[in-house]
């Protein structure tokens, strides 16, 4: 959910970086007088990133933007595969969906995306949740579980501490809870953002699949 959207949404909460975070993590990506292309319409996380882009050299490299949902990506990535050394390519979160390595193969092996979604540590602090998703489902648990969990645990607890079980209340309370997480350290701005959010860099054969 971009800033402004959540400024708009008095009931929601944000449990994912930001407009800006996003756009930090791609700028340290992006060499030195580099110009960017973007390809689709502006977003919020790549109109920050132009700002926060250094002037940029006309005889420097180009760096292809990819902005829209997955299905957008997928299309831009088989019209231009990622490859080769003259140009790189970024995205997005919805990059990370598995339709794009699906629809794209080979030609997304170029692409470096931005997200705030990674697989538990079932080796560490998430062990007792990794085992109970396991012996529940039979799987392991995917980013998407992870962040499922840590949501509703953050609901439930903020539930627990309302003076009244409320949707007034627990909104209220809400902003006041603070809990380890099996995707870090849950607490929220005053802008109702997962302070501290993740905002991880993959690439290539590095890309995760988020059941």
């Amino acid at each position: 959910m971009p800033d402004a959207d959540l400024a708009l949404a008095p009931n929601a909460y944000r449990l994912f970086a930001g407009d800006d975070a996003l756009a930090q993590a791609l700028l340290t990506a992006i060499p030195t007088g580099a110009r960017l292309e973007t390809r689709g319409a502006a977003v919020a996380w790549s109109s920050r990133l132009t700002i926060l882009l250094p002037t940029p050299d006309p005889a420097g490299t180009t760096v292809i933007v990819l902005t829209g949902d997955a299905e957008d990506v997928a299309r831009q990535l088989t019209i231009s595969p990622c490859v080769g050394t003259m140009t790189s390519c970024l995205a997005g979160p919805s990059a990370g969906e598995p339709l794009v390595t699906a629809r794209t193969g080979d030609a997304a092996n170029g692409l470096l995306w931005v997200t705030s979604l990674t697989r538990p540590a079932c080796d560490g602090q998430a062990a007792d949740f990794c085992q109970a998703y396991q012996t529940a489902t039979g799987a392991a648990p995917g980013a998407y579980a992870a962040l499922a969990y840590d949501a509703a645990a953050v609901l439930f607890a903020a539930i627990e501490a309302s003076a009244q079980p409320q949707r007034v209340d627990v909104l209220a309370t809400l902003g006041s809870i603070v809990r380890q997480g099996v995707s870090g350290i849950i607490r929220f701005s005053a802008q109702r953002s997962w302070e501290a959010a993740p905002a991880r860099l993959y690439r290539g054969g590095d890309l995760l699949e988020f059941p």
